[in-house]
């Protein structure tokens, strides 16, 4: 679903019709004004430059637009495949799990239209074991977002 954006198109419709304008007033004022080479060269270039310059804006838009499209399209919610994990090592630990750790994964959930009822901090670094649903799962943190590890 990737989406144009109409300013772009709008900034670079301005520039070529710049282009032409520039060109037609030229050949216009040409006869009428009796200008000398110097003045006829100026029009060009500074017709030239205004256009180019609203293509210019046109073209940064569309590829901001691309990147923004190509976020939307890799930043949807997957659960990663479980790895091999050693299971003495996610055994449910007895500290307490800090409040910016809880509301990352309680955002993380809310995201996917899930409630967290209980988050407990396991003895493996940035693993968290929570309950959503009636449902427990092995939370990892630590990198871009919260992956799902396990599911009990």
């Amino acid at each position: 679903m990737p989406q144009e954006n109409k300013i772009a198109s709008i900034l670079k419709m301005i520039g070529y019709i710049i282009f032409g304008l520039t060109v037609v007033v030229a050949f216009i004022q040409f006869p009428m004004v009796n200008p000398t080479f110097l003045t006829l060269v100026l029009t060009f270039f500074s017709g030239f430059v205004t256009g180019m310059v609203f293509i210019a804006l046109g073209e940064i838009i569309d590829l901001l637009q691309s990147i923004h499209n190509r976020q939307l399209v890799t930043t949807e919610v997957k659960e990663v495949p479980v790895a091999e994990v050693e299971e003495d090592a996610m055994k449910v630990a007895d500290h307490r799990v800090g409040e910016f750790e809880r509301a990352e994964i309680v955002e993380f959930f809310e995201k996917k239209g899930q409630t967290v009822t209980e988050i407990k901090s396991m003895e493996k670094a940035d693993y968290y074991l929570v309950t959503v649903g009636g449902e427990k799962l092995v939370v990892e943190l630590g990198g871009f977002q919260p992956v799902i590890r396990k599911r009990y």
